[in-house]
């Protein structure tokens, strides 16, 4: 489902979003800060007051009382919020970076967040624990497994797979290059790889680093999510939405014809027709 035409306020694109635990509230997050909607009828209901010049990740904790804000200040500051929710009030703000951080991510009883490169806290944002240096500057290239066990980090060549309590390198990859976004499969079996010019979406076995399947026509994407099942992922390439079948690697259908570059994607699950998944498209006018 495209919503682009329907917000009509965005000046700044629209870089991330979450959706509350709740189904009843949709997070957009911008330069022009964190705009709270209602959902699905997407009227506006109040900000976020987030120091964040750049909002890049929004993740609600799994009992959806928590919320992390990531992001920052290009060259400048990476920088993490932590909120409490729905009361939207500020309970730590966390900073240890040079430049931006882009993707944040919790474990799945909460406990944790993890954030940043390489670092992680409690949900009170008490107990941050370096897993490497601290000298790290951009904090993106890290994704979290579904079961909260491991860490796929690809700031350095070659990319590791590292254990995300302690920081342990398990395996190196080669095949990973720097700065490369990643992105585990619901049940963990897989790992998307993506983010590098004209190389095209690769799922790889997260702990051999071994190529199972390539998008071959999925390259230069703007963002990539997975269906809760993991037999479909949705990439966003340009003004395009294109849905992969992930056992083929083939092009299961396209969404064209939206305003303007796609740069978010989320699935959202409709209880009243359980084998349905919508795409909810968030894009700069």
């Amino acid at each position: 489902m495209a919503l682009c035409e329907s917000l009509g306020f965005a000046v700044a694109p629209i870089t991330a979003v979450a959706l509350s635990a709740d189904g009843q509230q949709v997070l957009l997050g911008s330069q022009q800060g964190i705009e709270i909607r209602t959902w699905p009828e997407m009227e506006f209901v109040g900000k976020v007051a987030t120091k964040l010049a750049h909002v890049h990740d929004l993740k609600f904790s799994p009992d959806g009382q928590l919320l992390l804000a990531a992001g920052g200040s290009p060259a400048e500051s990476g920088r993490v919020e932590l909120w409490d929710w729905p009361n939207v009030t500020r309970l730590r703000e966390l900073e240890h970076y040079s430049d931006l951080v882009y993707r944040v991510a919790w474990s799945p009883d909460g406990s944790e967040g993890i954030y940043g490169t390489l670092f992680r806290a409690t949900a009170t944002g008490q107990g941050l624990q370096s897993l490497a240096s601290r000298g790290q500057a951009s904090a993106g290239p890290l994704s979290l497994s579904t079961d909260g066990k491991f860490l796929m980090d690809t700031s350095t060549r070659p990319g590791r797979l590292r254990d995300a309590e302690t920081g342990e390198v398990l395996k190196e990859h080669l095949d990973l290059l720097p700065g490369s976004l990643t992105s585990w499969s619901p049940i963990g079996d897989r790992v998307a790889v993506w983010g590098q010019a004209n190389v095209p979406v690769r799922l790889i076995d997260p702990e051999s680093g071994g190529l199972k399947v390539e998008l071959k026509d999925a390259v230069n994407i703007n963002r990539l999510t997975w269906s809760p099942d993991g037999k479909r992922i949705a990439t966003a390439i340009g003004k395009d939405i294109s849905v992969w079948d992930t056992s083929s690697g083939m092009l299961a259908h396209s969404l064209p014809g939206h305003a303007a570059g796609v740069l978010s994607l989320i699935h959202i699950s409709e209880p009243t027709r359980l084998r349905r998944i919508s795409y909810a498209v968030f894009c700069l006018k």
